[in-house]
């Protein structure tokens, strides 16, 4: 296993270094990017932002080389400014992606934080789409919490809607994780078919979490339907 990572650790860099050698305008900086987020994951960073401040300072630290071997070395220290650049750009656009969405990545789970709001007093919700042959099943209600289960025969989804009082951690071993935006709210859904799908999304101050084991675009339906009291 540790060959097979040192090889594919070879193999982006080799990747890399191949796309800086040629013209600017030729350069796949998507590319350059994906191989820079695998060689994290790799190393196993867990750090995912890096300060305009040490960007600057990376490229000083070039830029403070003898003037002789500046110029014997032009055209490879225009490559590693741009290789700083767009290491710095990769790891960057991680970090904004991560601080956007609130979703810290690791080795076999991703974890989704949420603004706290735990003295908010949680109400009612309206489901403004229900699958037909759904039945209201149960329905639990508290000042905390407020959730609701339909069911149609082996079938069911639940809607909970929570105040935001703590993270939740998606095992990823076994469910994948993406986000859609739809009117300026992040909807991260997971899940596979075997062990059923699910979308969490915050709204208003509150946490909302829609799972069963029906189809994904149902309970995106379902999702995006849902409405305050």
């Amino acid at each position: 296993m540790e060959e097979n990572m040192r090889s594919l650790e070879r193999k982006l860099n080799q990747i890399i270094d191949d796309e800086l050698k040629k013209n600017i305008p030729q350069i796949d900086t998507e590319l350059i990017m994906a191989c820079c987020d695998g060689l994290l994951r790799i190393d196993d960073i867990k750090r995912y932002t890096v300060t305009e401040s040490e960007v600057k300072d990376s490229i000083a630290i070039i830029c403070k080389k003898p003037k002789e071997i500046i110029g014997f070395m032009r055209p490879l220290r225009i490559l590693l400014i741009a290789a700083i650049i767009l290491v710095m750009l990769a790891i960057g656009s991680i970090g904004y992606a991560q601080y956007k969405y609130n979703i810290f990545n690791f080795s076999d789970h991703s974890t989704v934080l949420f603004e706290q709001s735990d003295s908010k007093m949680v109400d009612n919700f309206k489901l403004g789409f229900i699958p037909s042959g759904f039945a209201l099943s149960f329905e639990s209600d508290n000042k905390y919490e407020h959730s609701k289960e339909y069911v149609k025969g082996k079938d069911f989804f639940t809607v909970t809607k929570k105040a935001c009082n703590e993270g939740i951690n998606i095992n990823t071993e076994y469910k994948d994780c993406k986000i859609t935006q739809i009117n300026g709210i992040d909807y991260i859904e997971y899940g596979e078919t075997r062990h059923g799908y699910g979308i969490i999304w915050e709204k208003n101050g509150y946490q909302y979490t829609v799972s069963g084991n029906i189809s994904s675009q149902v309970l995106k339906e379902i999702a995006w339907h849902i409405g305050e009291n």
